[in-house]
């Protein structure tokens, strides 16, 4: 093989390469803390937090149900007294 050949699919091989590995990176998942406010956690979860698998949003509020929160039960446990008021074991879910 031609060596331009090599060095141009060695370069396309490494351009492409970290495109595919942040694609398939999970969401950071940060040490487990109490909140006691909604900026607090939307600061390190914008999305929610969920207590299990399967957790469905309750809020009729909103035109649709939010799907993208990361589940941490131990977040959950620590805060949902306070946070979690319509009981749907999601913690500020938001659109």
């Amino acid at each position: 093989m031609p060596r331009a050949f090599c060095a141009t699919v060695a370069t396309l091989g490494l351009l492409l390469v970290p495109a595919t590995a942040q694609a398939a990176t999970k969401p950071v998942i940060k040490p487990a803390k109490k909140y006691t406010s909604c900026a607090a956690m939307w600061k390190d979860y914008p999305n929610g937090v969920a207590q299990k698998e399967g957790a469905k949003d309750k809020a009729k509020a909103r035109s649709k149900t939010v799907t993208t929160f990361i589940v941490y039960k131990k977040v959950y446990d620590l805060s949902y007294k306070s946070i979690d008021r319509d009981k749907d074991l999601i913690m500020y879910e938001r659109t």
